[in-house]
């Protein structure tokens, strides 16, 4: 028997956008209840945070609707939408079968909605439930009761108090209704079927907006950790070459503030890019022990090779470097202070996302720069000197 009292999810447990709606339909399958919502050609996703993102692209006036099968059960995901609360949906996708709903909304009141075979036996605000509607409004009374819903008092009698738990009585009452639990596991593990689909649902967008809806959500599904804004800044550049983009940020970045020697690496192999790294670390490191004595044995090992640091090896490395000079950090020349020299240098340890030889190469370039205080001129004109073993 479900009851309130259990261990039951609520949404930050499992990464749902404050403002969502979960709905389950009986007896559809998941790409057939896409379809009567107006998607076409769906794609698959993996885990809930993914989808959550993959409309951010669409054009206007289409929504992401995912969905994913439960038994005898599909279960519908809307990231900051609510079509499942208009009635024509609720009619479309109950037909012949059962909805079960649950919008939630920081900035407008929450719905429940129970309907069977197009119509709505059960309407009511989780947080209010005293004024319940539909066709046969109390029937879910005893469940009500059970779970802790308050049923005898209006939001204006005194003794109203506004239920803390509401939403996670709301989805013990859905899976006292469909028999189906959501679980943290179960979210972040699922493959969802996404649909780019019409709002609001009476929409009849273009045959061409539409296929730029769907095209848009084909992207994004091949790669859904793609950063799509550093993406528009490649555009921006002209620059097409995937090995380039998949920089991200810091390429972007070394463009900007160290073109020459983003232009010198990006011409580079990856036996060079791999010999600049290795250059870079040791210069970083003669850096931070310039006018000091060498730094701790694993966190120099760690800055020279990459290699992970651990954190009581990275804890006694801190207590051990000079003082923080705080700002500026810089002495006589510009060049910076024996403190902020080795902190910089441990930057190295946090490596970028990806490994591969050009997005580390530029990663130990900029780190360089930065230990050089700020000099990307300087850096970029030792790296041409190593590189021509000059």
């Amino acid at each position: 028997m479900v009851t309130a009292d259990e261990d039951l999810m609520l949404p930050d447990d499992a990464g749902l956008p404050l403002d969502f709606c979960v709905s389950y339909v009986r007896g559809v399958e998941p790409d057939e209840v896409l379809r009567r919502l107006g998607g076409e050609e769906p794609v698959d996703l993996h885990s809930v945070g993914h989808f959550q993102l993959a409309g951010d692209d669409l054009p206007d006036g289409f929504a992401v609707v995912s969905a994913f099968a439960a038994g005898a059960w599909t279960v519908l995901f809307e990231a900051n939408n609510f079509l499942a609360t208009y009635d024509e949906v609720i009619q479309v996708l109950s037909a012949g079968g059962e909805l079960v709903s649950f919008y939630h909304n920081e900035d407008t009141s929450p719905q429940f909605n129970w309907a069977v075979d197009g119509r709505k036996i059960v309407v009511l605000d989780p947080t209010w439930p005293e004024d319940r509607h539909g066709t046969d409004p109390r029937r879910l009374d005893a469940t009500l009761t059970r779970l802790g819903f308050d049923l005898t008092h209006s939001v204006t009698d005194p003794g109203f108090e506004h239920d803390d738990l509401f939403q996670k009585r709301t989805f013990a009452l859905m899976e006292h209704l469909t028999g189906v639990r959501l679980t943290e596991d179960l979210l972040q593990e699922t493959v969802f079927r996404c649909a780019a689909v019409p709002e609001p649902p009476t929409a009849r967008p273009s045959p061409e907006v539409s296929a730029a809806a769907r095209r848009a959500l084909r992207y994004y599904a091949e790669d859904p950790d793609r950063d799509t804004m550093a993406e528009r800044d490649w555009d921006g550049l002209g620059i097409a070459d995937r090995r380039l983009r998949d920089t991200g940020h810091l390429g972007l970045m070394m463009h900007t503030n160290a073109n020459a020697a983003f232009q010198i690496l990006a011409a580079c192999d990856d036996d060079q890019l791999r010999a600049v790294a290795r250059w870079g670390r040791q210069r970083i490191v003669e850096e931070a022990e310039r006018d000091a004595p060498a730094l701790p044995g694993p966190l120099r090992d760690a800055l020279l090779h990459g290699a992970p640091l651990s954190p009581a090896d990275r804890e006694h490395a801190e207590q051990q470097l000079a003082p923080d000079p705080g700002f500026p950090p810089f002495a006589r020349g510009g060049r910076l202070l024996l403190g902020a020299r080795q902190r910089t240098a441990m930057r190295l340890l946090g490596e970028p996302e990806r490994a591969d030889p050009l997005t580390t190469a530029l990663h130990v370039a900029n780190v360089l720069a930065q230990a050089l205080g700020g000099r990307y001129d300087e850096m970029s004109d030792d790296l041409r000197r190593m590189l021509h073993g000059t």
